[in-house]
């Protein structure tokens, strides 16, 4: 049975769903960013990035696992670094997430680069345990 590391949440805001938006997932805050792998180092380019693994949950139902885009963003240089999680996780997991609902992210013990990420939808009793 895997263990995982301690959780840690972040709440949706309405451009973390890539809703009507440009977005292609959740921005994750500075206080989040200890919980990831180290990104490297800005260079001259429009991004940095690390590619991690999630094993997606809707509540306690499995959606599969997927490859996702740890990365932040410059845009050259031009503004202060902002970090998102993309690429297959707005298909997969938000499509029908809502603003207020939580991920609850926990990294494998055994693994840097795998996450279990569950989707807690506000009105649910799960939701309801972990508001502050």
């Amino acid at each position: 049975m895997p263990v995982y590391d301690h959780p840690f949440y972040k709440r949706l805001a309405k451009n973390d769903l890539g809703q009507d938006t440009h977005q292609g997932g959740p921005a994750i805050p500075k206080d989040l960013r200890p919980f990831l792998p180290p990104l490297p180092p800005p260079k001259d380019g429009p991004t940095e990035e690390y590619f991690i693994r999630l094993e997606l949950f809707d509540g306690g139902t499995p959606l599969g696992i997927v490859t996702a885009r740890w990365h932040y963003q410059t845009w050259k240089k031009t503004r202060v670094p902002e970090t998102r999680l993309t690429q297959n996780i707005v298909p997969r997991l938000l499509k029908t997430a809502a603003e207020g609902d939580y991920l609850v992210f926990e990294r494998r013990i055994d693994a840097i680069d795998l996450y279990r990420v569950r989707l807690l939808r506000e009105g649910t009793t799960a939701h309801a345990e972990i508001r502050p």
